[in-house]
């Protein structure tokens, strides 16, 4: 994930420090400051709380150290590499605690696909459960601020200061989610019913209260954050009129609807839309980002506002497109570089496949498109290619409707391989006009009866005889078998 321009974001904004508790920093570990978000419920069920920035360790990937825990693979779409790996860790749970670890993982994993865009791009995700045992159960700070206790991640509440900010040491959180085949995002569950849960923005990492009965959406709510890198909707914890500059966060703005449209910025592709089963109509409601003047936000009343409810389309097409951050649209291709031996070989892309709809094919050759190519498997002898070299390139898109923005489109959402191609021998149209007549018969016996290359089409090589003939026969009746 990219690291924000905090410095455009801080005015107005509750910062407060982390807890020494929960740091446990190497002094020689680099860090980066993190923007770790909380919240809870208000009084009228809005959504409250803010962010605090903590030094987080940078993770540099080959400087974690493997985790030994058990692992569990819950869900298994494909290889780690082009998955979206969500990987939970909980602390807090004994040996005697599994059984109750696990039960809190699969209600939380279940819940997860029941909401959008997560249900239509499963097949993107794999999810995985390490168990982590702790020496006593429980987190820190619970039920109240002074509990202390010996877990494997040194979860907390309390954390900087604020009840509901539920802290976990980011470094032991990774090393143990790397015993997974994955850990793209992790969850940190808490053996708790408390209220609570953070996201780690940059760190790829949600905690949410295992026991608790808000906990799926908590962190559904957090990977709002950690993941799209999604801002706080709701109007508490920041100055009540917001004066500052722009917002990062692509679901926040200071700009209302007229502005957006006439300078083409943030959401304004989707004004006045709704879309069924997202949070509409889409449009700038002010009261957004802990201001409730000054500041908008996409829709009354979304998960990023409150509990429970579904993204606003803006959010949706910021957290498709992190998707794509991580997944490539191509799958896996077939071979890896190819020279045309014989007349039937072929390339043959696989898409990524999204629940209800598929990505779209196309094919080029030297730059142009191949008039109706869509299939994910292209079939040389189809083309009838002249002796020679052509570059082959298979193309990939997600057309989703749920994503308006075509220049990240392009960028994110479409890959495309390229394909040298060496043909060696002509085709049943030898003489290249487009067409497979007398004239290819003429060159052929031409051709073997001077015993030139480009007749011995059959093994043995060096040999011209009579499988020479069908082979050219075969070609020329049939190119594709």
């Amino acid at each position: 994930m990219l690291i924000r321009d905090l410095s455009a974001i801080a005015a107005g904004v509750l910062c407060l420090p982390a807890l020494a508790q929960h740091a446990h920093h190497d002094p020689d570990q680099v860090t980066i400051a993190d923007r770790v978000h909380y919240c809870q419920p208000g009084a009228e069920g809005q959504l409250r709380g803010g962010y605090v920035m903590m030094d987080v360790p940078v993770d540099d990937g080959g400087a974690i150290a493997r985790g030994s825990g058990a692992v569990t693979t819950i869900l298994d779409n494909g290889p780690a590499d082009n998955r979206i790996d969500l990987t939970f860790v909980g602390d807090g749970y004994t040996a005697a605690n599994m059984g109750l670890y696990h039960a809190h993982v699969q209600n939380q994993y279940a819940d997860f696909f029941g909401f959008e865009p997560f249900a239509t791009y499963q097949p993107y995700f794999n999810v995985h459960r390490v168990d982590v045992v702790s020496n006593d159960s429980g987190v820190d700070n619970d039920p109240g601020q002074g509990v202390s206790r010996d877990t494997a991640l040194d979860m907390g509440f309390w954390c900087g200061g604020t009840e509901r900010l539920l802290c976990v040491s980011v470094n032991k959180a990774r090393n143990e989610a790397s015993a997974a085949p994955g850990r793209d995002q992790v969850i940190a569950v808490a053996n708790s019913t408390k209220y609570g849960g953070a996201g780690y923005t940059s760190s790829n990492l949600a905690t949410t209260s295992g026991g608790n009965a808000s906990a799926s959406q908590v962190y559904i709510h957090e990977l709002g954050h950690s993941l799209g890198n999604l801002a706080d909707e709701y109007t508490y914890g920041g100055p009540t009129t917001y004066t500052g500059p722009e917002f990062p966060d692509p679901n926040a703005s200071i700009f209302d609807s007229a502005d957006q449209v006439a300078l083409q910025l943030k959401w304004h592709r989707w004004m006045g839309e709704s879309i069924a089963g997202f949070d509409n109509p889409v449009s700038t409601y002010e009261g957004c980002r802990y201001s409730v003047n000054g500041a908008y936000r996409p829709s009354a009343n979304s998960m990023m506002r409150n509990l429970g409810r579904p993204f606003n389309m803006p959010s949706v097409e910021a957290l498709i497109l992190e998707f794509y951050r991580i997944v490539s649209p191509i799958d896996s291709a077939s071979p890896t570089d190819i020279a045309y031996t014989e007349h039937d070989d072929q390339i043959s892309v696989v898409p990524m496949s999204p629940i209800g709809h598929t990505l779209d094919v196309s094919w080029s050759i030297d730059g142009e498109p191949i008039a109706g190519q869509t299939g994910q498997t292209l079939r040389l002898c189809e083309l009838q290619l002249q002796p020679g070299t052509y570059l082959i390139e298979p193309e990939v898109i997600d057309n989703t409707p749920w994503v308006r923005d075509e220049s990240a489109r392009q960028v994110f959402m479409r890959r495309s391989l390229t394909y040298l191609v060496s043909i060696s021998t002509p085709p049943g149209d030898r003489t290249g006009d487009g067409v497979r007549d007398f004239s290819d018969v003429l060159d052929f016996l031409e051709d073997f009866a001077s015993a030139h290359s480009s007749a011995d089409l059959a093994p043995p090589q060096g040999e011209f005889d009579f499988s020479d003939v069908l082979e050219f026969l075969t070609r020329f009746g049939a190119p594709c078998g």
